[in-house]
């Protein structure tokens, strides 16, 4: 089926975000609570995610959210 119509119809409830300057903060919510649409490699893709959680730890505890954890 061929779209005919207005394209930011179909786009506008998709948010796009660049997550490899984005906050620690931003990161960790995309990670835990959306799913990737591509992921080319399996590895980078990991050691990415190992990434996000240690600085969102360090982000937790410079921040004062982590006396929330207990």
């Amino acid at each position: 089926e061929i779209f005919e119509g207005d394209i930011t119809e179909v786009f506008r409830d998709i948010d796009l975000v660049v997550l490899n300057n984005a906050s620690p903060l931003l990161q960790h919510q995309v990670m835990k609570n959306r799913h990737p649409l591509i992921i080319k490699d399996p590895s980078i893709y990991r050691q990415f995610r190992e990434r996000v959680i240690v600085s969102y730890d360090e982000y937790k505890y410079i921040s004062g959210m982590s006396v929330y954890d207990r």
